[in-house]
């Protein structure tokens, strides 16, 4: 097989690459301006009024008892943080969710904060 294309193959290829890079751009174009056929359009969820979120303890910022950066956020939003300092060990505290997960159950927690050791290691990967 010969490493020389043709003037017009490269073109070609060219073009085709070129095309594939545009039309992720052009798909976000098209979502912020709204101009998606409402078949396609995403359903719009309502943004729930409070969430729960677990972290380890002394990892956000305070002030005077007050937590600044969850101040801030509900006052952009709109949505109260139910601020819980719940991670203690990676270990306990998935042993302690993993159940309801497995489930297909809503946890207690909306989105929590632990290293990448908190959840077991997937089939094939090594830690």
């Amino acid at each position: 097989m010969s490493d020389r294309i043709s003037r017009q193959a490269f073109l070609r290829r060219a073009a085709v690459g070129g095309g594939a890079l545009a039309v992720p751009g052009w798909l976000a174009a098209r979502a912020a301006a709204g101009a998606w056929p409402e078949s396609l359009a995403p359903a719009a969820q309502p943004l729930p009024k409070t969430i729960t979120f677990s972290h380890w303890p002394l990892y956000i910022d305070t002030d005077h008892g007050k937590r600044p950066s969850l101040t801030q956020f509900t006052k952009q939003t709109g949505i109260t943080v139910n601020y819980k300092e719940v991670i203690q060990d990676n270990a306990p505290f998935y042993a302690k969710i993993a159940p309801t997960l497995q489930a297909g159950q809503p946890g207690r927690t909306d989105a929590c904060s632990g290293s990448r050791r908190c959840a077991p290691p997937r089939s094939g990967t090594s830690r």
